[in-house]
């Protein structure tokens, strides 16, 4: 486990399964198990943390986006995505693939780019034997092949179960 100090001096610890460096893993397991255990009162939107619900509220209910592009007008809850989004106009990719060369925004772009070179699909439907490369894909494949509308939980790439046992 990789460890970095943050500019608050606390300890970042990267995650095995996404290389994300947080402050919680236990807290950030929940991202990859797909418990969200704090329920939105004003929606059914779950959440992970009482941080991602909080941020929740602010940004879809209390419509606070303090971060707007000067260049498209486009709002955004946090400084992070604003960044991203204005590398886009900047032309800004320095995540570039070691196979075909192309350039990408963010890291995790990246990593979705690199499963067409593998044929990675770290994401098994539940219900029949597809598998796919990208949770949104997954979400995508339930809602049109078997009809689940907003799957209860995230599918990742921890062993996908029923209430039965059965995969």
């Amino acid at each position: 486990t990789k460890k970095t100090k943050s500019s608050k001096s606390k300890v970042r610890k990267q995650c095995t399964e996404c290389g994300l460096l947080v402050l919680d893993l236990s807290v950030h397991s929940r991202v990859h198990l797909g418990v969200k255990p704090f329920q939105c009162d004003l929606c059914d939107s779950r959440f992970g943390s009482p941080f991602r619900l909080k941020r929740h509220k602010a940004g879809v209910h209390e419509k606070k986006r303090n971060f707007i592009c000067p260049l498209c007008g486009y709002s955004f809850m946090q400084k992070s995505e604003y960044e991203v989004h204005m590398r886009v106009h900047q032309n800004d990719r320095p995540f570039e693939c070691d196979i075909c060369h192309r350039r990408f925004v963010t890291s995790s772009k990246l990593k979705y780019h690199s499963r067409s070179h593998t044929g990675e699909k770290p994401f098994p439907c539940p219900h029949c034997d597809a598998k796919l490369s990208r949770n949104q894909y997954l979400t995508d494949h339930l809602r049109t092949r078997h009809g689940i509308i907003k799957p209860k939980r995230v599918y990742s790439k921890a062993a996908v179960t029923q209430a039965d046992g059965s995969v």
